[in-house]
């Protein structure tokens, strides 16, 4: 029997390598705010272990967003992210760079940063999403643990944009 995991986890494979997973892209409206999740699978690329000093790692993930509260605003997204872990004995943060690609094909780039919330910056984006402003803020959610070098979380987005 196939789990929920394996089945999730293929998906978020397959919205990485294959492209867009909705079925149509919306045009982006001037101004708005909206709140979306991305849900993502993570295999560990590397990482050095630094002994008593912690550890650094580097991570891709790839999943998919879904906006429950309006289908037509960054949903069905697929999402392909490298993130960089920095565990220290006093804390840890995370830095991620993200490309979101909807089912027009239009990319919104972003970064994250923070230990378990913080900014999100807008970096870029093509077509509808290339002449915009955008400020939000972004909090994870860590899934049960996986096998090593493997995770999965959801981060909830929370953002305001404006066209320039």
């Amino acid at each position: 029997m196939i789990s929920h995991i394996k089945i999730f986890l293929l998906a978020a494979i397959l919205a990485g390598v294959g492209g867009t997973i909705s079925a149509a892209g919306a045009p982006l409206p001037q101004t708005g705010s909206t709140s979306f999740s991305g849900y993502f699978a993570c295999r560990q690329l590397d990482a050095i272990d630094m002994g008593e000093a912690g550890s650094q790692n580097v991570a891709e993930c790839v999943g998919i967003t879904k906006n429950n509260i309006d289908p037509k605003l960054f949903d069905n997204m697929s999402v392909r992210c490298l993130e960089d872990g920095e565990t220290r004995v006093a804390a840890y943060k995370y830095s991620g760079w993200c490309t979101q690609t909807d089912a027009d094909g239009d990319k919104l780039f972003t970064s994250y940063t923070g230990p378990e919330s913080g900014p999100v910056t807008y970096i870029g984006g093509t077509g509808k999403y290339k002449n915009i402003s955008l400020e939000g803020t972004w909090a994870v959610h860590d899934a049960p643990a996986l096998p090593t070098g493997q995770f999965a979380f959801v981060i909830d987005y929370k953002i305001d944009w404006r066209g320039k």
